[in-house]
């Protein structure tokens, strides 16, 4: 179950919120970090985030990189969640 309700948000933004739990899920991790959305909008197919980021002579392979190592450095948990699915969003997202 996602941690956001689809509202006003793109397909493909409500796409890159959904890879991006799932990549804290997939890491054991309860909270999804703003990281977690980049690495998410960087892997993405036809994203215009790394459309930009090209535009702007970014090397792309490595700012993934970059957030991949950030993200595996988020603590995974240590309690069970309180309910099925659980997510919590770090204050970044506020």
């Amino acid at each position: 179950m996602p941690i956001f309700q689809g509202g006003e948000f793109t397909y493909k933004a409500q796409e890159a919120m959904v890879r991006a739990q799932n990549s804290a899920r997939e890491r054991k991790q309860q909270q999804v970090d703003s990281l977690h959305l980049l690495l998410s909008l960087l892997t993405q197919d036809d994203s215009i985030v790394s459309t930009l980021l090209k535009n702007l002579e970014v090397n792309i392979d490595d700012l993934r990189a970059k957030c991949d190592r950030a993200i595996n450095n988020i603590p995974p948990m240590t309690a069970p969640p309180q309910g099925p699915g659980q997510f919590y969003l770090t204050q970044d997202w506020s």
